[in-house]
């Protein structure tokens, strides 16, 4: 078919000889643009992420004073008490599930929290 003067590409399943190529080409179409939506989402969250309301570098006060902590050694802080990430017999999956699912008295403290503002 003609168009403008260029040919257009009117191939489907039925009057192409090979079915095979066409459904490669479809599929490279499909994977093409979903890369290309994958990178946009990529360079959106950098772009976000890099955004300065999400901290910026110390400066170099605050830095000396961070350096001199009592906790702070080896480049890191570090807790007063070993603190693992995660304790129990459960998977993170059934914990994160029963977290979600399971009606819970304890969720709501029964008295105030002590508060103190600076």
């Amino acid at each position: 078919m003609l168009f403008c003067g260029n040919l257009v590409n009117t191939a489907t399943p039925d009057n192409r000889t090979d079915g095979v190529a066409y459904i490669m080409s479809h599929s490279m179409k499909v994977i093409i643009i979903i890369a290309g939506i994958l990178l946009t989402l990529l360079v959106i969250a950098v772009l976000i992420l890099h955004h300065p309301c999400f901290g910026r570098s110390m400066s170099s006060e605050r830095r000396q004073h961070v350096e001199q902590s009592a906790h702070y050694h080896d480049g890191m802080f570090h807790n007063e008490l070993a603190t693992p990430q995660f304790t129990g017999n459960k998977s993170s999956a059934k914990a994160l599930w029963e977290f979600l699912t399971a009606a819970d008295n304890e969720r709501v403290p029964h008295e105030s929290l002590p508060v103190v503002r600076t």
